[in-house]
């Protein structure tokens, strides 16, 4: 792990502020309402349920959605109103939004199929929440998205809940709009002295703090915040502050464009990441704010 996060942010982990300061130019120089059950193949089986978006997709479908890529089918029955963040939806989809999808790594084909839906990792999904380092998050997916497997040696399996080092939680990418990264940092390694549970993200790091510690793992390089941060913002859901960030990073690995949310979760700070070329972006990039500012930690 600690391998790993020097390779991705030039750092021994969580690097403060001041170290990575220090370390950008060096680096510089050198560098150029139920839902129904799916079956989703190999025996696995995971939550999820869908509704049609009011713009798009064939009208007149029953209640029932049948995809025959993995054997998964869905009902459209029972299904629930969106979370606050995806009723703000504004995308190409209309402002009302699409439906909801609760699922797990089982998604058919890894895919979101014809309209946006809301992504919520299951019980099972990752290290830290099978360990209880967090309950669980959620974020909005447009159509066309697919999950990547995240390695074992990047996901926390061998240290939750434990880790003294970042992990990655769940990765998705779409060749035309950009990818996707939720990243998880033991809380202890930004507040060392006097942390406490479950304890708001203000009360752990300022929002140039977090960034300048955790920018480094959304663009797999270096970062200076003080000429790659373009924009500082923050927005509340159900009481809980998420800082909001937009980056320009020309010595990225991940992309031009950046843009994260960051908060607290249990015994964690999760960053929420997205990352796109200089076409993805102009191809995507409300959709991709929409997808920032969706997300959603389970409280």
């Amino acid at each position: 792990m600690v391998a790993w996060a020097m390779a991705m942010a030039g750092t021994g982990g969580c690097a403060s502020a001041a170290h990575v300061h220090a370390g950008v130019r060096r680096a510089r120089k050198g560098s150029a309402a139920k839902p129904a059950l799916a079956r989703a193949g190999r025996g696995a089986t995971a939550w999820a349920s869908l509704s049609p978006s009011p713009s798009s997709g064939p009208s007149g479908l029953g209640d029932d959605l049948v995809l025959d890529k993995g054997g998964f089918v869905a009902s459209r029955r029972g299904v629930a109103a969106l979370a606050a963040a995806s009723l703000a939806w504004g995308g190409p989809w209309g402002a009302a939004g699409g439906g909801a999808a609760f699922a797990g790594s089982n998604f058919p084909a890894g895919e979101t199929g014809d309209a946006p839906v809301t992504w919520r990792p299951s019980a099972r999904e990752t290290p830290s929440i099978r360990a209880g380092q967090i309950k669980g998050y959620s974020f909005l997916l447009p159509p066309g998205w697919k999950q990547e497997q995240v390695a074992n040696i990047l996901s926390g399996n061998y240290c939750q809940p434990k880790c003294d080092e970042p992990w990655v939680e769940v990765i998705f990418s779409s060749k035309d709009s950009g990818k996707v990264n939720v990243f998880g940092c033991p809380s202890t390694k930004l507040k060392p002295y006097g942390f406490k549970a479950g304890m708001p993200i203000e009360d752990i790091v300022t929002p140039e703090s977090a960034i300048a510690s955790l920018g480094g793992y959304a663009t797999g390089n270096t970062i200076d915040p003080d000429s790659e941060v373009i924009s500082i913002d923050k927005h509340e859901i159900k009481g809980k502050t998420y800082y909001l960030y937009e980056m320009l990073t020309p010595y990225a690995k991940t992309g031009l464009h950046q843009l994260a949310a960051v908060t607290s979760a249990q015994e964690a700070v999760l960053m929420f990441s997205v990352s796109a070329t200089k076409d993805q972006w102009a191809n995507a990039k409300e959709t991709l704010k929409q997808m920032v500012n969706s997300f959603e930690v389970d409280i």
